[in-house]
């Protein structure tokens, strides 16, 4: 079968070649703003390509940006001279898909005129991408999709806020914990100095705000976003300054 996808650069892919070796365990990334000795990780060959994709075997794998990490591509530390060349930077170098931004949409098409990408490494991409579509079961009938009735209800369980809790605790490396201040003792008085300890820009976008919308619309304390307001709240019967 073919499907023909027009995404401003004609690709046309083979749904013959999707085999059922690369599911489902094929993975699906999606890398952050960060960059490795200055090529940042949207761009990023020795990481996408070299390790993930050959050292660790997953030529499929799937590879998102972080919502506008293609258009950080024109400030430092790249400094992608155009669009286009972002772009082009991006995709020839182990990105599939973009997020966030339009650079893509707006400027990859003029980049393979240009001649900063060829239709073979567009084709590539969206072949990864539609694999997964495929697997998913995007492109059959709902009723035969177990998944396709699934709620919030089903997901949001007792169960997984629990694991997603332990999951976070366990990732959390503390690197120094002089005195054995930590954990802290309730009821302690307490100062948290520094210029980012009651700052909610420290936290971006990522964290949600109070009330209706905030994480947890029921709840007194919905969304912790700050230093200061994370002590606050767990030194019950104590002072935070």
């Amino acid at each position: 079968m073919l499907v023909r996808v027009d995404v401003r650069v004609f690709v046309t892919i083979d749904t013959t070649l999707i085999s059922q070796e690369d599911h489902p365990r094929t993975p699906i990334l999606k890398h952050r703003y960060d960059a490795e000795n200055g090529v940042p990780s949207c761009a990023n060959d020795y990481i996408l390509n070299q390790v993930i994709r050959e050292k660790f075997a997953q030529k499929n794998a799937l590879v998102t940006t972080d919502c506008g990490a293609v258009s950080n591509m024109l400030g430092a530390p790249a400094n992608a001279p155009s669009p286009e060349h972002a772009a082009a930077w991006t995709i020839n170098n182990g990105t599939d898909i973009e997020m966030g931004s339009t650079i893509w949409t707006d400027h990859l098409l003029n980049a393979t005129k240009l001649g900063l990408v060829d239709e073979a490494t567009v084709t590539q991409s969206a072949r990864r991408a539609f694999r997964q579509l495929f697997v998913a079961g995007r492109f059959d009938d709902a009723k035969n999709i177990g998944w396709s009735s699934l709620g919030v209800d089903d997901i949001n369980t007792t169960f997984a806020q629990q694991v997603v809790r332990e999951a976070a605790l366990q990732s959390m490396v503390l690197l120094k914990n002089e005195n054995n201040i930590l954990p802290l003792k309730r009821g302690s008085h307490i100062a948290v100095v520094g210029p980012m300890s009651n700052n909610q820009d420290l936290m971006s976008d990522y964290a949600g705000g109070k009330g209706e919308d905030g994480c947890w619309p029921d709840s007194d304390e919905s969304c912790i976003v700050t230093i200061a307001n994370a002590i606050t709240f767990a030194n019950i019967g104590g002072t935070s300054t």
